[in-house]
């Protein structure tokens, strides 16, 4: 597939070859120079004159001809004659785009392979129409499958990126210590090397022997404490596992279970061995030329390998960590299928049937998020839960009535079967003894049915076995309470028919209208493990997403019922350290998000930023401070995209699930529910919304009447306080103590191509590259020379280098820095324009004296690496 640089290459082709236009009546013209310093494609005009093109208008058509649609460069270039036909003439007259004449308008196409001679034109039959329009059908329903992909992945990306940059939380192995245990494994158990092992070398080298095993793949794999922190852990069993071991006591070599054992001699061992590493280096040859970009790549590539390696070694556990070290932009660290399921559910993302599927959608997310697996799972681990969360309805009812109510004031959950007595009697090991229950049930309850006896015993183990990573889905029938987590311990309560009972923490999470998407799941059973994939998904999203509303927080919404802004009288605002409105832009890695936590608790502290960060050094105890008034409601974090609407943040009506017939139901969004709360505040406390990539979304679409709302003077308590009466009939103002905070990369979008309405609304402050914050002399010399150089080329301090990308780094982490973080973003400033990023580049190194050269492999982009002495 071509890039727009292999189009630009193209165009040198036609120096000097006068091109006609598709009409044939404008001048002819002839391309004289393609100018790649200055980013321009120079022509002459028949008669004469002189004309140049810029790059950016070659590349903005040839954008939607490499996405396989038609394009109409009048509407691109939004003008006409010479404007539009020079740069339409030049493309056209490449042998791989051809034009078309649709509704008396001209349009050119990408046909992929060359058509007619470079300097001709050639326009296209009615029937090569037609297939070109079959072709953009096809083409548009991949691109609709990459994009939702792209769109899903990339949100989780986003969402993980973010808690890191408002936490700063790292993980225990950094990116240079992932790399070099990577390298360290692969100099030991690279592919190619396991390829050519035989015969008592293959067994020592691979599985557990009786001798030394500490560099055996096997013993690598599994018990190395640097290999198990950077790729994840396949502790646990036995080593039956591998699927070969040597036992120690007898040096006899065995396969099977630990059920079944198998013994086998040195011979059969040796065959058995060959056809374990063969299957293990036939996958690393199937993914190795695999191109993943989609889920149904990885599905793909999970029914290959099980066919090619085997559905009997495929999805060992071993194999797959061992697949994820080779290739762990492939694949990720987790190889635990619940693990998997897991982490995909924290993101709302349903998870795969397939194993190397599950693996491919994990591995998407930290591609995305540009994270290596130890940094990645520290991340969601502190983010969302340490371990693997189980969901388990319990029901609230016996035949007299419903607890939910008591419990929740109490902090307790239940069950019922009081005659049983104290289930500590039962113990047995660290659970109960099932028959002993049993036998209680059936004497007590259950006195001619012995089997539902049995189930029920099960039920009561199942809630006495209730530990911190359970959390309790209290229900009666299809009606939802509550979530229940924290989980303590076991205590008997003989005044309750309801006796068996545990400490626990409530929340409030569901209206009452609301049930589970597969509502008949456990409905006749007290206490059972929710497995449904789409419960599980809404129980996550509901548990880790959903605003969670303590007992005392209910009791106090129920006595204060949000009141409407003509009930209510406001003072103007006195204190104005702060703009209510205000947007932190600049380069990327300034640190803008970053800066959000000090921004909006100085703002609810009512002090200036400078004076906040002088007198709060403190990151941590700011970001648990932070969490809390998040929690609270005082804080909002939000982050706009393409598809934000106004539904999503002022009000919108949904889809009413529990109606009979279609109905739907109005939803205050994320700004109408912190607006009312901040105008209801009796206290008068400052209220922040932060919008998190607010040049993202349409901002018409999604503000609406509220950009008048949100000005100073229009807020309410002010002179000119204005409301307006949403669609629902709800009267909505914007209070003056609501702070309205955006953040901005000024690399997608300057200041001045923003929407004029927001621009007036809005103050800017800018977050600017701070060289000084980076420690290591030579590194700030970089990041000095590399900004310097870019406002001069580019005249713009749009497009820099933030200092984030730094900091706490050494000349050591230099090469790192630069291949990984800088020159991708330089190729991006400088449109791909290879010169351009080596002069730069050369220029900083050489005025830092930094210790690293560049590399120019042709294929590939630059790189840099340690200068050798």
């Amino acid at each position: 597939m071509r890039k727009f640089k292999n189009i630009i290459e193209d165009i040198k082709g036609l120096i000097g070859i006068e091109l006609s236009s598709l009409s044939g009546i404008a001048a002819k013209i002839t391309v004289t120079e393609v100018n790649e310093e200055e980013s321009r494609v120079i022509v002459s005009v028949a008669g004469g004159d002189k004309d140049s093109r810029s790059f950016e208008e070659f590349e903005k058509i040839s954008a939607v001809l490499l996405e396989g649609k038609f394009a109409h460069v009048d509407s691109i270039l939004n003008g006409s004659g010479s404007s539009r036909n020079r740069p339409e003439t030049i493309l056209a007259s490449l042998p791989y785009i051809e034009w078309a004449k649709l509704e008396g308008k001209k349009y050119l196409a990408y046909v992929e392979n060359d058509t007619h001679p470079i300097g001709t034109i050639k326009k296209m039959t009615d029937k090569e129409i037609a297939d070109f329009k079959k072709r953009q059908t096809c083409i548009g329903e991949n691109n609709a499958l990459l994009e939702k992909t792209e769109n899903e992945y990339k949100k989780a990306a986003k969402l993980i990126t973010d808690y890191i940059s408002q936490t700063g939380i790292e993980g225990p192995v950094s990116r240079e210590e992932f790399d070099y245990n990577r390298e360290l494994f692969l100099s030991k158990f690279a592919p190619e090397k396991l390829k050519v092992l035989q015969g008592n070398d293959l067994l020592t080298s691979v599985f557990y022997t009786m001798g030394n095993n500490t560099d055996s793949l096997c013993c690598w794999i599994e018990m190395n404490k640097d290999c198990r922190m950077a790729f994840g852990s396949i502790a646990g069993g036995s080593a039956y596992k591998f699927g070969l071991f040597q036992r120690k006591e007898t040096g006899i070599w065995t396969t099977g279970s630990p059920n079944s054992p198998q013994e086998l001699s040195e011979e059969e061992a040796l065959v058995l061995g060959k056809e374990i590493r063969d299957a293990l280096v036939k996958g690393t040859e199937i993914i190795k030329n695999k191109d993943l970009n989609t889920l149904a790549d990885y599905e793909k590539l999970d029914d290959e390998l099980k066919s090619a390696v085997g559905e009997k070694y495929y999805n060992w556990a071993w194999f797959h960590k061992y697949y994820s070290i080779v290739f762990p932009e492939k694949l990720s660290g987790f190889h635990s299928p619940e693990w998997q399921k897991h982490a995909l559910r924290c993101f709302l993302i349903q998870p795969s049937d397939k194993y190397y599927a599950r693996s491919g959608q994990l591995a998407m997310i930290q591609n995305y998020a540009g994270l290596h697996y130890t940094k990645f799972i520290s991340a969601l681990r502190e983010r969302f839960s340490p371990n693997i969360i189980q969901f388990v309805r319990l029901g609230t009812s016996d035949d007299e009535r419903n607890y939910a109510g008591e419990w929740k004031k109490r902090s307790v959950v239940g069950i019922g079967w009081s005659a049983t007595g104290s289930l500590e009697e039962y113990t047995a090991g660290n659970s109960l003894d099932k028959t002993a229950l049993a036998q209680n049930l059936t004497e007590n309850y259950y006195s001619a049915d012995s089997r539902t006896a049995s189930r029920k015993a099960g039920e009561l183990i199942r809630f006495y076995d209730t530990d911190t990573y359970t959390v309790l889905v209290t229900m009666d029938g299809e009606r939802l309470y509550g979530l229940i987590d924290e989980i303590g311990a076991y205590f008997y309560d003989d005044s309750s028919n309801m006796a068996h009972l545990k400490t626990g923490k409530w929340h409030t999470v569901f209206s009452e209208d609301e049930r589970m998407p597969e509502k008949n799941e456990g409905l006749q059973t007290s206490c059972v493990q929710l497995k449904a994939d789409k419960n599980l998904l809404y129980l996550y999203e509901k548990y880790f997403y959903a605003e969670q509303v303590t007992l005392e927080e209910e009791e106090q919404m129920k006595s204060a019922k949000p009141k409407s802004c003509l009930e209510l009288e406001r003072n103007p605002r006195t204190t104005k350290i702060y703009p209510i409105n205000f947007i932190v832009y600049g380069a990327p890695g300034t640190g803008k998000t970053y800066s959000m936590v000090e921004y909006a608790l100085g703002i609810i502290d009512n002090i200036g930023i400078e004076e906040f960060r002088t007198n709060n050094t403190d990151r941590k105890m700011n970001v648990a401070r932070y969490k809390e008034l998040v929690k609270a409601g005082q804080i909002v974090f939000t982050t706009f995209h393409q598809n934000y609407g106004y539904e999503e943040f002022i009000q919108g009506l949904r889809p009413d699930k529990n109606s009979s017939s279609m109905a739907f139901k109005t939803v205050d969004g994320v700004f109408k529910r912190i607006a009312d709360m901040a105008l209801n505040d009796e206290e008068d406390k400052n209220y922040v919304i932060i919008i998190d990539e607010i040049n993202r979304a349409n901002i018409s679409k999604v503000f609406g009447e509220l950009i008048t709302l949100i000005e100073e003077d229009k807020r309410w308590g002010e002179l000119n306080e204005t409301s307006v009466t949403l669609q629902s009939g709800d009267q909505f103002a914007v209070p003056n103590n609501l702070y309205i905070v955006g953040t901005m990369n000024s690399a997608d979008k300057s200041i001045s191509l923003i929407d004029a309405a927001l621009r007036r609304r809005f103050a800017f402050i800018e977050q600017r590259p701070t060289a000084v914050l980076v420690n290591d002399a030579v590194l700030r010399s970089i990041l000095e020379n590399i900004n310097l150089n870019l406002v001069q080329e580019l005249d713009s301090t749009d497009l820099l280098v933030g200092h984030s990308y730094f900091m706490g780094k050494t000349e050591k982490d230099l090469c790192s820095i630069l291949n990984n973080n800088i020159i991708p973003l330089l190729y991006e400033y400088f449109y791909d324009n290879r010169k351009k990023v080596a002069n730069l580049l050369q220029d900083a190194i050489n005025k830092s004296g930094a210790k690293v050269e560049i590399i120019d492999e042709k294929v590939g982009r630059l790189r840099v690496k340690d200068k050798v002495e």
